[in-house]
């Protein structure tokens, strides 16, 4: 099986505790930004127990600001599960990483969860329709993990691409041009391909 197949695997294990089966779609939904965090990943030289548990565990965590953040777009709603189930991924994401000594990884996503904290604040507030505006809080909210991870990996010069903030519709394609973009600049600039 492949490594992508393996953390999809992990990943679909912490799901069966999900009830909903509506939570479980948004779930599997494809999220190009594990492909980016496995771009990351892949060229270290870390195990590849370790790969599957960091990928798996920075994705559960994404996945748990998803979770939040779907809370505070649907404030009357029966809201319960997603908080317990993205509470529960936040714990996952730590005890996956603190198990193989991740540290200064986890100061810098704890870093990187202070600022989608404060995004998160300012989304609940926002009283404008200005849409623009709602979809930049957006972003930023969706692409922060991956801007904190580029700096852990000496990367920050790709941090410019998040300058440009794309429509609403085109998030996605951005993401992809992303991943594309790490593996361009890791052929590019590491001969053996191991970072870190």
């Amino acid at each position: 099986m492949s490594i992508e197949g393996l953390i999809q695997a992990k990943l679909n294990e912490q799901y069966q505790t999900v009830m909903d089966p509506c939570l479980v779609s948004f779930l599997l939904k494809k999220d190009y930004r594990m492909a980016i965090y496995l771009s990351l990943v892949e060229r270290t030289a870390w195990s590849q127990v370790k790969k599957i548990d960091v990928v798996t565990g920075i994705t559960l965590l994404q996945q748990s600001f998803d979770l939040h953040q779907l809370v505070s777009n649907q404030p009357d709603a029966n809201n319960t599960e997603k908080i317990l189930q993205g509470d529960r991924f936040s714990a996952q994401y730590y005890a996956l990483l603190a198990y193989h000594s991740e540290n200064k990884l986890i100061e810098v996503l704890a870093q990187a969860t202070k600022v989608i904290s404060q995004l998160m604040i300012q989304m609940t507030e926002q009283k404008t329709d200005d849409r623009k505006t709602v979809v930049q809080l957006k972003y930023r909210l969706d692409t922060t993990v991956t801007a904190y991870l580029l700096r852990y990996f000496n990367l920050h010069q790709l941090e410019a691409f998040f300058h440009e903030e794309p429509q609403a519709n085109q998030i996605d394609s951005k993401l992809i041009d992303l991943a594309r973009l790490i593996n361009a600049r890791f052929k590019l600039h590491f001969q053996n391909g191991m970072i870190k």
